[in-house]
């Protein structure tokens, strides 16, 4: 079940990699068009809400006090990520996925049972 979804999702990142670089071949305007950029264009409100949602609840930093260091997860990790461009980004990230799907694929076929009349 884990591999049939991390292979959609690769699949559905492929296809959407695929779909920004074909607009920004057949672009004649501009050069490549940024991740933040583009996720802007599609949902303005996402990128805030992200951002929130990362500094407060996700970075350690922000939930541990004690280790007294400043939030380092959306500022130099993921606001450099959304200056790069898009298509590359999602292409990558469907690679990934599917390569991890063929990891699971791995674990699968060790667990599968042999049928023989002897018992072995």
């Amino acid at each position: 079940m884990i591999r049939l979804i991390l292979r959609l999702l690769a699949a559905a990142f492929l296809l959407l990699g695929s779909w920004v670089m074909f607009g920004d071949i057949t672009n004649d305007d501009s050069a490549s068009v940024m991740l933040g950029q583009y996720l802007y264009e599609r949902a303005p409100e996402f990128l805030q809400m992200a951002e929130a949602v990362i500094d407060r609840y996700i970075d350690p930093c922000s939930l541990i006090i004690a280790l007294g260091c400043s939030p380092f997860i959306w500022h130099p990790v993921i606001s450099s990520l959304l200056l790069w461009p898009a298509a590359i980004v999602f292409l990558i990230m469907g690679g990934a996925f599917l390569l991890l799907s063929r990891l699971f694929s791995g674990f699968h076929s060790r667990r599968k049972r042999s049928y023989h009349r002897d018992g072995r």
